[in-house]
């Protein structure tokens, strides 16, 4: 799973903002943290249930169902910090909707250029003429 997978919103200037896209950017960081927090609990959580099984394994009563809850809860967190995700991510399509209505942000001036970008056929190029390297040519230039 990669870090900062939702900061990063394609369209968002890079030298200024605007009021809305400061209250979107933020919004972006709060799902980025939702999803870190979701992330890191889910594997947690699977860590102490895979201990609760070997406690029931060597006879542990005990570890068994102390792991056991444990894990359970961790999972609870992790459900709800994607709650918490999905009700942030309602939030931004609902704020990025009005905004591109209103039409007048500069978010919004620059958003039916982006529209017209096709990722697929900008990925399909690259790989053509990268002689399809993958992550193996993002990490070669970056060494």
């Amino acid at each position: 799973m990669g870090a900062h997978v939702i900061r990063c919103f394609i369209g968002f200037p890079t030298f200024r903002n605007s009021e809305a896209g400061e209250a979107l950017e933020s919004r972006g960081a709060a799902m980025a943290k939702a999803y870190g927090r979701g992330h890191s609990q889910m594997l947690r959580g699977f860590e102490l249930l895979h201990e609760a099984v070997d406690a029931a394994i060597v006879g542990d009563a005990l570890q068994m169902s102390d792991r056991g809850r444990q894990g359970v809860r961790r999972l609870e967190l992790a459900t709800a910090a994607v709650a918490d995700l999905a009700t942030t991510l309602e939030r931004s399509r609902k704020a990025l909707a009005e905004l591109l209505a209103e039409g007048d942000d500069p978010l919004a001036r620059r958003e039916p250029y982006f529209r017209q970008v096709d990722a697929s056929r900008l990925s399909r190029e690259l790989n053509r003429s990268t002689g399809n390297l993958g992550d193996k040519g993002l990490w070669s230039e970056m060494v």
